[in-house]
């Protein structure tokens, strides 16, 4: 047990060397393959923000966050299954940004199924939040990604995507 214990261990290093391990493991079930940090940790929060537009006067209202992080608790550290939201959007965000930094077109990119996700949770967010979510004025949105580091003010907000307008009624995401 101790021999199992210690090669499931070290089976865990960062280094892929330590592999070698596992590949004694035919099934594939005695030695587990969990690793204990992410290979790449985040470094910047993501935000997903909108905006209400008005097709008539063409004017758009100032940025409004549509997902908001909790505040940590002691507790969170063991039960948190709020977490689960924010950890969807970031996921979904970043699934859109890297076909978007692929290079696909933007007809494309309103045909990927993470587009449409965002789309969809920002008009809930809109209309669920918004005072001017009742305006028939203000019949379209746009959704934004913005990237920045939290707690220090030296970097810069990175603005990684801008949706088209739509319409805040449609379930598709058509372009206004």
């Amino acid at each position: 047990m101790a021999a199992w214990l210690v090669v499931t261990v070290v089976s865990q290093h960062p280094d892929r060397g330590f592999d070698k391990l596992r590949k004694a493991d035919p099934t594939g079930l005695l030695i587990p393959n969990w690793r204990f940090f992410a290979p790449e940790p985040a470094v910047d929060d993501t935000h997903l923000l909108y905006r209400f537009h008005s097709p008539e006067t063409g004017e758009y209202s100032q940025w409004y966050s549509a997902n908001q992080a909790q505040q940590r608790k002691l507790v969170h550290a063991f039960w948190f299954p709020g977490r689960r939201e924010e950890k969807a959007v970031f996921d979904v965000t970043a699934g859109l940004l890297s076909n978007v930094n692929s290079g696909i077109s933007a007809s494309e990119t309103r045909q990927l199924s993470a587009f449409s996700l965002l789309s969809n949770y920002v008009r809930r967010a809109a209309d669920r939040d918004h005072p001017l979510a009742d305006s028939p004025e203000f019949s379209q949105v746009q959704w934004l990604i913005a990237r920045f580091s939290g707690y220090s003010e030296v970097e810069d907000v990175a603005y990684d995507y801008v949706s088209p307008v739509l319409s805040r009624s449609a379930v598709e995401t058509e372009v206004m």
